[in-house]
């Protein structure tokens, strides 16, 4: 009795077992079939709807040869403050008055004359949702405080609409407090 359960059973599951595909037909004469190609991973999906957006442009940063000079006997660095804004929607005024914050960068450099490429990332949905008119950007330049105390160059102020900025680049001339 046992032998013929263990038959019934072994071709029972030999009915289940899944069948070889029968064979694809022959191609035509002086053609060639290939085989389908390998399933392949699924590749990561990448969230481009995150709200930030990104606008690089660059920025010519000159620096007075007095300063240079100063900068490089103090073995002193400088920083290029980017800051993002637009002005506040008037429905939705911020806490603090004043422009809108959408986004900042910082890059340190040498005390030399030179071009930086600023990345002109933003805050978009902010910008979209809480601000009226165009993201602008405001450049200022001061010593990084890295060997001396207090901030030795007055580089003035670069301000411009960030398209304007991204298609004509801008400039920020830095000298000695004084000079």
């Amino acid at each position: 009795m046992r032998a013929i359960i263990t038959v019934v059973v072994v071709a029972s599951l030999a009915a289940c077992a899944p069948q070889a595909a029968p064979p694809a037909p022959p191609a035509p004469e002086g053609l060639s079939v290939a085989p389908p190609p390998a399933p392949r991973a699924p590749e990561p999906v990448l969230e481009l709807d995150s709200g930030w957006a990104d606008m690089p442009w660059q920025l010519q940063v000159t620096v007075s040869p007095a300063a240079a000079a100063r900068i490089a006997e103090l073995g002193e660095q400088m920083v290029i403050a980017a800051d993002y804004y637009a002005e506040p929607h008037p429905d939705r005024m911020p806490a603090e008055p004043g422009p809108l914050a959408v986004g900042d960068e910082r890059q340190t450099l040498d005390g030399t004359s030179q071009t930086v490429l600023l990345s002109g990332v933003y805050n978009e949905a902010l910008s979209m949702t809480g601000a009226t008119g165009e993201v602008r950007v405001s450049i200022n330049g001061f010593t990084a405080r890295n060997t001396h105390p207090d901030n030795i160059l007055d580089c003035g102020v670069f301000d411009a609409a960030l398209t304007e900025a991204v298609v004509n680049g801008g400039t920020l001339n830095c000298k000695l407090i004084g000079e």
